[in-house]
C-alpha cells in the first residue's frame, strides 16, 4: 500500500543526495560577509551572525533563508540571530527586491560561511532540502482544499513536459530538483485519503476497523470507480488548461 510512495520519497531522498555531492559546496545559515551592493548591513544584521528564523518561521539550511525573503513581498523582516552565542533579535530588516510580473520580491545580499563536505553534512542537508520541498507541496495541497489557489493553477502532463524540456536547458543540477521535486509532489499526492489513491484505500482500512467489519466488495468497487471517474476529470481539466496555457 505505501510502497509507491515510499519508492517515490526514497528516490527523492537519492536523487537530492546526489545534488548536494554534486554542486560540492554547502553553505551555512551563517552570514560570512556582504555583497558589494547589500541593504540589510546597515539594519544591524552582521558578519558571524548566524539566522535562526525569519519572522518566526525556523531557519534549518541557506535555502530556507531564500524562501522566506521571497515570500516576504519585499517587507522588512524580523530575524532572530545567534551572535557570539546569545540569541537576539533584529526587527525591520531591509533586504534588497527586484519585481517578476507585478510581484515583489526579496533576496539576500549576503554570502553564508560553507560547512565541510562529509557524509554527515551531506545526509543532513538532504534531508532538510527534501523536508523543505514536502512542506511546500502540503502547503500548496492545504491551499487547495482552503479555495486559495484555483485549479486553474495546477500543471498537469503537458505543462510538466514542458517544464522539463525548459528545466533540462539549465543544466543537469537544476533537472535533478525538478525530478526530486516531482517525485515528492507523486508521493504526497498519492497519500491523499482520496478514492483510487493509496491514501483512499488507507482510509477505508481505518473506516472498517472502526466499523469492526469489513466493506462490501461493491460498495468499495463503487468508491473506487467514483474516486478513480474524479480523478480522470481533473485531470482532462487540467491538461485543458495546460493546452490552453501553451497559446497564450
Amino acid at each position: 500500500m505505501f510502497a509507491g510512495p515510499a519508492m517515490n520519497l526514497i528516490t527523492a531522498f537519492f536523487a537530492m543526495t546526489l545534488l548536494v555531492i554534486s554542486i560540492g559546496v554547502i553553505p551555512s545559515t551563517t552570514v560570512a560577509s556582504y555583497k558589494e551592493e547589500n541593504v540589510s548591513a546597515g539594519y544591524g544584521l552582521l558578519p558571524g551572525d548566524k539566522i535562526v528564523s525569519v519572522e518566526g518561521e525556523q531557519i534549518h539550511i541557506s535555502s530556507d533563508i531564500v524562501y522566506s525573503l521571497m515570500r516576504s513581498e519585499g517587507r522588512p523582516l524580523d530575524l532572530t540571530v545567534v551572535r557570539d552565542g546569545k540569541a537576539i533579535t533584529l526587527n525591520d530588516i531591509a533586504f534588497p527586491t527586484y519585481e517578476d510580473q507585478g510581484v515583489t520580491f526579496s533576496y539576500p545580499d549576503f554570502y553564508c560561511t560553507r560547512l565541510s563536505v562529509n557524509p554527515l553534512t551531506v545526509a543532513r542537508e538532504s534531508v532538510i532540502r527534501c523536508y523543505a520541498i514536502v512542506r511546500e507541496v502540503y502547503a500548496s495541497i492545504m491551499g487547495l482544499i482552503r479555495g486559495e489557489i484555483p485549479l486553474s493553477q495546477l500543471s498537469g502532463p503537458v505543462a510538466t513536459t514542458q517544464a522539463i524540456g525548459e528545466v533540462s536547458k539549465q543544466g543537469f543540477n537544476a533537472l535533478v530538483y525538478f525530478m526530486v521535486f516531482i517525485s515528492i509532489n507523486i508521493g504526497m499526492i498519492n497519500l491523499l485519503p482520496f478514492p483510487a489513491l493509496d491514501g483512499g484505500r488507507l482510509l477505508l482500512i481505518l473506516i472498517e476497523l472502526i466499523r469492526g467489519k469489513p466493506l462490501k466488495r461493491e460498495a468499495e468497487g463503487w468508491i473506487n470507480f467514483a474516486g478513480f471517474a474524479a480523478l480522470m476529470t481533473l485531470v482532462v481539466y487540467v491538461t485543458y488548461h495546460d493546452i490552453v496555457k501553451l497559446f497564450k
